[in-house]
């Protein structure tokens, strides 16, 4: 009854051995969820909240209103706050605007390449070790979404990489002599360095999780 084993994910199994079925011990595997995690879009009491989402009752305080998100900038937040496997950072330190815009981006919809639509942009299902320093797991976190994590003004903001139309870069910022400090020095990408064609392994939930890869283009197209 001692032995509750609070806050971590485990399995119990009983196996009756059978000379004719098992060879030894099998090998058990599961698909695991992460755990629930606090989104500030879905807190009404919070500065970015966002009634499109359909759920407002989520509180910071209050862990079991929280819920399961494999959003990447959701799940950053919560490493970076949580203060048994994450850095325990205050929540106050990090830019709760960056986060919901981070998020955002995250959830957008693209077109795969089969032609189907609905894909979110980013998901996140890292695995993280607390045997690996926190520097170390939050670049996974943040390269899952092209993101960086700039210092400034006493907060930490999420920035992830976009692209942009160049009259909306010349629209931001204008470049001229006297802001150009400088010589410029235009370089190109070689040859040698240059991709003829990407395979990509992943775990595909199709196949049971089985490692499974993709090209593209795909070979002789």
């Amino acid at each position: 009854t001692a032995t509750r084993l609070r806050g971590i994910a485990y399995l119990g199994i009983k196996i009756i051995f059978n000379a004719d079925v098992f060879n030894g011990i099998p090998t058990i595997t599961a698909v695991v969820k992460g755990k629930k995690v606090y989104d500030p879009r879905k807190d009404s009491t919070s500065s970015v909240y966002d009634s499109g989402l359909g759920v407002s009752s989520q509180r910071e305080a209050t862990t079991s209103t929280w819920e399961y998100s494999n959003n990447p900038a959701i799940c950053l937040r919560d490493y970076l706050t949580n203060n048994r496997y994450g850095k325990g950072i205050p929540a106050a330190e990090i830019d709760i605007q960056g986060i919901a815009d981070g998020a955002n981006f995250c959830d957008e919809t693209v077109t795969e390449y089969t032609g189907s639509s609905g894909q979110k942009i980013y998901t996140c299902n890292a695995i993280l070790s607390t045997a690996q320093s926190a520097f170390s797991n939050t670049k996974v976190l943040l390269r899952g979404m092209r993101g960086l994590l700039p210092f400034s003004n006493g907060k930490y903001k999420l920035v992830i990489d976009d692209d942009a139309s160049v009259a909306e870069l010349v629209a931001a910022f204008t470049f001229n002599k006297d802001n150009i400090t400088s010589d410029i020095e235009v370089t190109s990408t070689g040859r040698k360095d240059r991709y003829n064609r990407c395979i990509a392994k992943f775990a595909n939930p199709v196949t049971n999780w089985q490692t499974d890869q993709v090209s593209y283009p795909e070979k002789n197209s």
